[in-house]
C-alpha cells in the first residue's frame, strides 16, 4: 500500500473509531441521533422500563382485585385497631413513668447529701452506700435527717424507675412499628402482596394481643411504697392523627 492510501486509510479507521465511540455513549446516554442503534441500550432500556413500570403498580390498581382488597381491609382493620391499644397503654406507661421520675427526684433531695454533693443512704446493718451502689467507708452525718430515705428505699425506687422507662420504650417501639406498617399499607408503590398484607395483619394482631393486661406487665408497676405520690397527671383526650 503506498504512503498516501496508508494516511487516508488510518485517518478513515480513526474516524470510525470516533463514530463507534460516539455512537455508543449516546446510546448509552438514551440520545436521539437519528442513526440506526448499534449496541442494544434502546432494548435493555425498554425492558427495565417495563420492569420498573411493572414494579411501581399502584395501590388503586391492586384494590381493583376483591380480593385483595379484602385482604388490604383486613389488615388495615388489625392496625387501627392495635394503634388505638397500644395508644392506651402509651398514654399510661408515660404517666407511670413521668410519677416514676418526680417520685425518684423527690426521694434523692430527702437523702443525706456529703459536701461534696454526693448523695448517701444508711443500709439495715448500718453499712453507707452511694447511688453507684459502691459501699463507702466514711461516718454519714445521720443528725437531722430523720426522714432521709434507706439504702433499700433508694433501690426500689431506682428498680421502679428502671422497670417503668423499659415499659415505656418497649410501648413506643410496638407504637412505631405500628406506624411503620400503617405506612407501608397507604404507599401508592410499596406493591405488597395478598402474602405481604397477611403477615402484617398477623404481625398487628399480636401486638395488640401483647399490650393486652393477661399478656403484658406495663400496665401494672407499682410504686414502692416509700414514694411519695404527686398529683395525678391530666389525661390525653386527642388521639394522633392516623389513629382516626
Amino acid at each position: 500500500m503506498e504512503p498516501d492510501t496508508q494516511q487516508i486509510q488510518a485517518a478513515r479507521n480513526a474516524q470510525e473509531r470516533k463514530q463507534n465511540l460516539d455512537d455508543y455513549n449516546n446510546e448509552m446516554a438514551g440520545r436521539d441521533t437519528g442513526r440506526m442503534k448499534r449496541f442494544g441500550f434502546e432494548d435493555k432500556r425498554k425492558i427495565e422500563q417495563k420492569e420498573k413500570r411493572k414494579r411501581e403498580k399502584t395501590l388503586q390498581d391492586l384494590l381493583l382485585n376483591a380480593e385483595y382488597l379484602a385482604a388490604w381491609n383486613a389488615a388495615t382493620d388489625a392496625v387501627n385497631s392495635a394503634q388505638r391499644a397500644v395508644y392506651d397503654v402509651l398514654i399510661k406507661t408515660r404517666d407511670d413513668l413521668t410519677i416514676a421520675e418526680k417520685n425518684h427526684a423527690e426521694l434523692l433531695s430527702r437523702a443525706i447529701t456529703l459536701e461534696d454533693g454526693r448523695k448517701v443512704f444508711l443500709d439495715d446493718d448500718g453499712s453507707i452506700y452511694g447511688e453507684n451502689g459502691h459501699k463507702l467507708q466514711i461516718e454519714a452525718p445521720m443528725h437531722g435527717h430523720p426522714h432521709a430515705p434507706s439504702w433499700q428505699d433508694f433501690k426500689d425506687s431506682r428498680d421502679h424507675l428502671i422497670k417503668a422507662d423499659q415499659n415505656y420504650d418497649d410501648v413506643a417501639e410496638k407504637d412505631s412499628r405500628l406506624q411503620e406498617i400503617y405506612d407501608a399499607l397507604h404507599d401508592e408503590h410499596a406493591g405488597l402482596s395478598i402474602e405481604d398484607l397477611n403477615a402484617l395483619k398477623d404481625e398487628a394482631i399480636g401486638i395488640e394481643i401483647s399490650v393486652q393486661p393477661a399478656n403484658s406487665a406495663t400496665l401494672e408497676v407499682s410504686a414502692p411504697e416509700s414514694s411519695v405520690l404527686e398529683d395525678a397527671i391530666p389525661n390525653i383526650t386527642s388521639a394522633p392523627n392516623h389513629f382516626l
